[in-house]
């Protein structure tokens, strides 16, 4: 994740370690200055996506 100011200028970034398959599809506010970060993961030897959701504060950290 990645936040930057008005002016293009990086605040901050946290690099969220997903595999290759996982895809991130939305990044939301949250009331407390956080983020929920939503898509979806895949297994290959699955065959089928699951929901990802990710919550973190407003810098951007999570605990897994």
């Amino acid at each position: 994740m990645l936040k930057l100011d008005a002016n293009g200028n990086t605040l901050w970034k946290n690099v969220i370690n997903i595999s290759l398959h996982d895809r991130a599809q939305a990044v939301i506010n949250t009331s407390d200055g956080g983020y929920i970060l939503a898509g979806s993961t895949f297994s290959p030897g699955d065959a089928e996506h699951d929901l990802l959701i990710i919550k973190t504060d407003q810098s951007g950290s999570y605990e897994e």
